[in-house]
């Protein structure tokens, strides 16, 4: 998956990240929508960040941050509209 990588040690994945073409690449639709060229760069205007932040298995960094507890932050991160930093 372009954006993701992967840290091993030995033959065991040891832990899971993103890179920021998690968030810049996109395809161009050029065969259907969601299939087509890859665009390097460009921004993911589908991608919810939110929901994939509401995911993690440890949010105490963005609840210490933001001074809430875990479920307001699981709630917050998942108001989000897909393609936008802010909620709808």
């Amino acid at each position: 998956m372009v954006g993701v990588k992967g840290i091993f040690q030995g033959d065991r994945l040891s832990s899971l990240g993103i890179t920021c073409a998690f968030c810049h690449s996109t395809v161009d639709d050029s065969f259907a929508p969601g299939i087509g060229k890859r665009l390097d760069g460009w921004p993911n205007r589908d991608l919810n960040v939110g929901a994939m932040v509401s995911l993690a298995l440890d949010l105490s960094p963005l609840t210490k941050l933001l001074v809430v507890d875990e479920a307001t932050g699981r709630k917050c991160s998942r108001a989000g509209a897909p393609g936008s930093t802010t909620p709808s």
